[in-house]
């Protein structure tokens, strides 16, 4: 017989047949574990979005110089009036450490998780498909390597598309909020300027001098400020709005992303949460029936 038989009505697709299909999962397999994965693990297969990413860092730490920096000028001023506004800048560097430690994650998991996804479970999704290729017709079981692979083959997908996807949407909401982000960067860069300035200098600074630098990193903004205490109040509502920004864009955003990704593969799973035995028989209908037939009982006794 020359031509290969297609299908054998009693075990399924003939054996050269799952030979074929065999050989084309192992080349996939290949591919992926020697091709794909090691070209996407490698910080260079995601230049875009880690550029970025460091563009973001660069930001968080120009604001926290600048949180620093208003708090050492407001702190510089004789007696006590902005020492409370210098204790809360100052209290916002916990909040940019949280932001910061969540992008420089998100860079170095961007190529973990694609290296994971291109060189391990997929391969295993394909893995999955080559037992279900010769279990097929010949074996009760043959559904579970289906739905291995098929379990297999989204979580791949979902550690892929995550942070690319998070990136997005936070770029999304970074150009609604850019000039006042924009504003707030450059307000730090000359706060922290100003304190600098201020400390090679030494000894407290009076404070009309203070108030010069606040005026001339937020004069513009406010349209005028006429203490500094003042202008640092108005630097740290500036830092406030950026650092809740920076805590939805880079933390809660890509949280969101990663459970939404999850709830769609439950979704495709079709995962199910099982019922206790126990709480199956509590069935109405037969609760009635044994309260029923324990009163007839108690009447009979």
């Amino acid at each position: 017989m020359n031509e290969i038989e297609q299908y054998d009505e009693a075990f399924g697709p003939s054996t050269q047949v799952r030979a074929i299909v065999t050989v084309v999962l192992v080349a996939l397999i290949a591919l992926f574990v020697f091709g794909l994965a090691p070209h996407f693990a490698s910080p260079e297969a995601h230049a875009g979005t880690i550029a970025t990413i460091d563009e973001k860092i660069d930001n968080v730490l120009t604001l926290t110089a600048g949180s620093a920096g208003a708090s050492a000028l407001i702190s510089a001023i004789p007696g006590d009036a902005g020492s409370p506004i210098a204790e809360k800048l100052m209290d916002l560097s916990t909040g940019f450490l949280i932001v910061l430690a969540a992008l420089f994650l998100e860079k170095y998991l961007i190529a973990i998780f694609s290296g994971v996804a291109l060189g391990l479970v997929m391969p295993l999704a394909f893995l999955a498909a080559i037992v279900f290729t010769w279990a097929y017709g010949r074996a009760r079981w043959s559904d579970v390597p289906v739905r291995l692979g098929f379990k297999f083959a989204l979580i791949g997908a979902v550690l892929l598309l995550a942070i690319p996807t998070s990136t997005w949407v936070t770029n999304q909401v970074d150009a609604m909020y850019d000039t006042s982000l924009t504003q707030s960067v450059e307000t730090a860069e000359a706060l922290a300027e100003g304190a600098a300035e201020a400390e090679s200098e030494g000894g407290k600074k009076d404070e009309g001098g203070i108030l010069g630098f606040f005026q001339g990193a937020i004069d513009t903004v406010t349209g005028g400020i006429s203490s500094a205490v003042e202008g640092a109040q108005e630097s740290l509502n500036q830092f406030i709005e950026s650092l809740a920004v920076m805590l939805v864009t880079s933390c809660l955003i890509p949280l969101l992303v990663l459970l939404f990704y999850f709830w769609m593969a439950k979704i495709l799973l079709g995962v199910n949460i099982d019922i206790p035995a126990a709480a199956s028989t509590l069935n109405p209908a037969k609760v009635r029936r044994s309260a029923v037939n324990a009163i007839k009982g108690g009447d009979r006794s």
